[in-house]
């Protein structure tokens, strides 16, 4: 059962980056990467973030920067519903990253979520059993 999502931003540097991989390794136990077609640089940070998390399955490409936001975030919310990972981390745009909380919280957990606003590289955190949503600085 899906316990936390992280939806990284992309771009930032790579000592973001680094942070960040230091804040996922404590939550990194049956995890799986997904990641937008944005650009190489979305397929590097999500290799990246694979291989210094040590995860066992490779990243999955399944969003598409072509579509709506709101189709991206239902078909996001289809692929969370067939997975058995607990953590899930979504690397994409900030865009998506802005978005994606608010509609998972509305539809799936039926909370409401205020809209964070995130830099490149930063991160928000969507804890399923909390039901709540925090912006990760790192």
């Amino acid at each position: 059962m899906l316990k936390k999502i992280f939806i990284v931003a992309l771009g930032g540097g790579r000592d973001k980056i680094n942070n960040l991989v230091n804040i996922l390794k404590k939550v990194q136990n049956n995890s799986l990467i997904i990641y937008s077609e944005e650009d190489d640089d979305s397929i590097q940070k999500a290799k990246f973030l694979s291989d210094e998390l040590l995860l066992e399955k490779m990243p999955v490409n399944f969003l598409s920067s072509i579509e709506n936001m709101n189709v991206i975030s239902n078909k996001a919310i289809k692929f969370i519903n067939t997975i058995e990972e607990e953590i899930l981390i979504v690397v994409a745009s900030r865009n998506f990253v802005k978005i994606f909380p608010v509609h998972f919280g509305d539809k799936v957990l039926k909370v409401k979520f205020q809209y964070i606003s995130v830099t490149p590289g930063q991160c928000v955190e969507v804890d399923c059993e909390k039901k709540s949503q925090e912006k990760i600085i790192n």
